[in-house]
């Protein structure tokens, strides 16, 4: 066992659950590990009061009970103790997108990733479940089989062109509140500056007159600051004209939802990561069939995918309630 997790992990499967069903958290773990001089058969205790420099406990001296370790692992479990923390570097994280999202069907813990040699020299990517807990005996998945079958599955999302009015309405309501908001944002920029403005003349008008003298030095400085603080709300105000045609996002943005593994595809790693916690805010799993199991997916997505699109799926057109001649007389 390499870190204090590796214990807190050991007990918890060795040792039975506390009364309350609580299992063993890692500074119970890291408190055993410390109290090792006990189990060697030994008294430590070094102690200093606060209050009274003259009481002051230094005792190391063998114990009469009996030991259950050895002092030598006493020793060893002391230095691993006082050791610096291993740092294990994510070289490859920029190689495996789904590490964040990707879950384990045995035991929906977080899965890592890293990289095998084969026999003929050549790296292969897995995705690979570690925990101690997963009763699942095959550990590893595939880097392209997992992530193959993940664009496949994005795929089976995307909305097709007798739903892409539906993004087109959504998206022109929110392009219609974001230009509303930008059009207040400008005002209130505009206010903004003009008082900034405003306070810069003033300033300068108490800069000619001899009774500032004496906080000449201060005055100059809030001058400048202002004249800073302007100059930044300008350069808002420019960005806001320059961003105020939003229409033209629209056929990208439908674009987008009508194939989103081309999308995803032509994004960088870190944006892929971001897409991938819009779209799956739990996660994916992969089962040993090698198929992802079915993710909680964001609206719309969860609500217009093609699964539900199939007609046995859908609701009749007269609701949920049943007509008035099938009930009870």
């Amino acid at each position: 066992m390499e870190t204090i997790a590796d214990v807190q992990k050991y007990l918890a499967l060795k040792l039975p659950t506390k009364k309350n069903n609580d299992t063993y958290r890692n500074k119970q773990a890291k408190r055993i590990l410390e109290q090792s001089a006990l189990y060697a058969g030994l008294i430590i205790y070094k102690k200093q009061d606060k209050r009274l420099s003259e009481k002051n406990w230094n005792i190391n001296a063998e114990g009469k009970h009996k030991p259950i370790i050895s002092v030598e692992t006493h020793q060893k479990i002391q230095l691993k103790l006082k050791s610096p923390k291993k740092q294990y570097k994510t070289k490859y994280k920029e190689e495996f997108p789904l590490s964040g999202i990707l879950k384990c069907n045995g035991c929906n813990k977080n899965m890592t990733y890293n990289f095998s040699t084969s026999k003929s020299g050549k790296k292969i990517g897995y995705y690979r479940c570690l925990s101690y807990e997963c009763s699942y005996k095959k550990k590893n998945i595939n880097k392209i089989l997992v992530e193959s079958e993940f664009l496949e599955y994005l795929k089976s999302i995307s909305f097709e062109n007798n739903y892409a009015f539906i993004i087109e309405d959504v998206t022109k309501s929110i392009l219609k509140e974001k230009n509303e908001k930008i059009k207040f944002d400008k005002i209130r920029l505009n206010n903004k500056i003009n008082q900034t403005q405003e306070s810069i003349i003033n300033l300068i008008d108490k800069l000619s007159l001899e009774k500032y003298k004496h906080i000449h030095d201060d005055i100059a400085l809030l001058l400048y600051e202002k004249k800073k603080e302007k100059l930044e709300l300008e350069i808002n105000l420019e960005n806001l004209n320059k961003d105020n045609d939003l229409d033209k996002y629209l056929p990208q943005i439908v674009n987008i939802f009508r194939d989103l593994s081309l999308h995803w595809s032509s994004l960088n790693k870190k944006s892929q990561r971001s897409f991938n916690n819009l779209i799956f805010p739990q996660g994916i799993s992969f089962t040993l069939e090698e198929k992802i199991t079915t993710p909680l997916i964001s609206k719309p997505f969860n609500v217009y995918s093609k699964d539900i699109k199939e007609e046995g799926n859908l609701v009749e057109l007269r609701g949920l309630e049943p007509l008035t001649s099938t009930l009870p007389v």
